[in-house]
């Protein structure tokens, strides 16, 4: 799943700050000057993330612990 998503830097930025804080994304995306929206639909819609309340959760708990453990580190 990562190699697909990897390839997207967006979703990379996304994807890493969601490890962190489920809230907050827009503010890092404008800081990155990303997209943040078009990404978090997209992300949402192929499964992985969902929104809920104003955060933003992985469906996944393993692969959210994977990004955390593999690729920040």
């Amino acid at each position: 799943m990562w190699e697909e998503l990897s390839s997207n830097r967006e979703y990379v930025y996304l994807l890493k700050f969601l490890t962190k804080s489920s809230e907050g994304a827009y503010s890092m995306a404008s800081e990155k000057k990303i997209n943040a929206s078009r990404s978090l639909n997209k992300l949402i819609g192929k499964g992985i993330i969902y929104p809920e309340g104003r955060g933003y959760f992985f469906y996944d708990p393993v692969f959210e612990y994977w990004i955390k453990k593999n690729i920040i580190g």
